[in-house]
């Protein structure tokens, strides 16, 4: 390899890279050294080690991600709750007795207090929810990434030969 191809392979290494851990001895993968692998020869028993790697980065990514989605999906319907609560309470008019659920048991609550804890945990879903959502969508790109990392792969691996 020339001095040209080698300050490119260096410059890719730099630029793209994928840490992948869940390994006693962590292997970092470059897509630098993907691409390059027609002009180097890996061994085979190192390939399928980055193979193995990126696909239980998809995997971990996958399963990361169906439980993100389904924990969004629990606090939207915990939140759409209390939207409900908040507005049947905000409905009644006059002085009336408000009492919450504590335990097996009642306790009578000033109104204002009851709005104000509901519109409190409202807000703390509605954060919750955001950062599950920002969660996903680095999860979703790590998924795609690590797929994409899997096509180029075979995309460029050398084609067997009978």
């Amino acid at each position: 390899m020339g001095l040209r191809q080698d300050a490119n392979i260096l410059q890719l290494r730099a630029s793209v890279f994928t840490p992948v851990h869940d390994s006693p001895h962590p292997v970092h993968i470059y897509r630098g050294d993907l691409e390059a692998t027609p002009t180097m020869s890996l061994s085979d028993d190192t390939l399928r080690k980055i193979l193995v790697q990126i696909q239980q980065t998809a995997v971990q990514s996958q399963r990361a991600l169906q439980i993100s989605q389904q924990q969004t999906a629990a606090k939207d319907r915990e939140r759409r709750i209390l939207q409900l609560t908040i507005d049947e309470i905000s409905q009644i008019e006059g002085d009336v007795n408000l009492y919450k659920g504590v335990g097996k048991m009642f306790m009578l609550v000033p109104r204002k207090t009851m709005e104000d804890e509901l519109k409190t945990q409202e807000k703390e879903l509605a954060d919750d929810i955001n950062s599950l959502n920002k969660k996903s969508k680095y999860l979703e790109k790590q998924f795609n990434d690590a797929q994409s990392q899997l096509r180029d792969i075979f995309h460029h691996a050398p084609k067997q030969q009978q």
